[in-house]
């Protein structure tokens, strides 16, 4: 890995005078669109497994169970727990785009 980073820099210095970034900025860019895409993709996912139940977070999720409007029985439990998950995930997703921007 360091190898290749040694190589990208040398590469970035070649194509420094076109980008007008510094490395660290470029660096930095790089990592918030890498958060910004992994971000979507989970929010993509979040969404279809929702949609098989008409909900889009995991607290209506919750919610519809609490009022009886869906039983626990007509949702998969990895559905459940998936949905569960990506919410962390997004969560955390969320503040790794906001301390990058």
């Amino acid at each position: 890995m360091a190898v290749a980073l040694k190589e990208l820099q040398q590469e970035y210095q070649r194509v420094q005078p076109f980008l007008k970034l510094d490395f660290e900025e470029l660096a930095g860019r790089g990592i918030l669109e890498y958060v910004r895409r992994e971000f979507l993709n989970r929010e993509q996912e979040k969404f279809r497994i929702g949609k098989k139940y008409g909900m889009q977070t995991i607290d209506e999720l919750d919610a519809a169970l609490a009022a009886g409007r869906l039983k626990e029985d007509d949702i998969a439990d990895d559905d459940y727990i998936e949905l569960t998950e990506l919410e962390k995930e997004t969560q955390t997703l969320k503040r790794l785009m906001q301390r990058f921007a």
